[in-house]
């Protein structure tokens, strides 16, 4: 669950920076990657948990998104943001 959670906050990155250029693809490319990792029979299951518990699990995932070449997003008021685009994506992903 953590996982699906980490790609969520890395989708939220390009939103809460207002990164235009990629801001509506990474949505889908981060969907495309749960599909691949995530059983089909969980993946819904896991998003709806997500969904119904924004605050639960660890945010560390968004302090990571160097690792996939998109910006540090720093501050309490930018991990509240991530946490709540995150929940968001979960159910436009399911």
């Amino acid at each position: 669950m953590q996982r699906t959670r980490n790609l969520l906050m890395l989708a939220a990155v390009p939103d809460i920076l207002q990164m235009e250029q990629v801001e509506r693809f990474v949505p889908r490319l981060v969907f495309a990657r749960l599909q691949a990792v995530i059983p089909p029979r969980d993946l819904p299951r896991i998003l709806y948990w997500i969904a119904m518990h924004p605050d639960d699990g660890d945010d560390a995932a968004i302090h990571q998104a160097a690792g996939v070449r998109l910006p540090d997003v720093t501050g309490p008021a930018n991990r509240r943001a991530a946490a709540s685009c995150s929940m968001l994506s979960s159910c436009w992903a399911g």
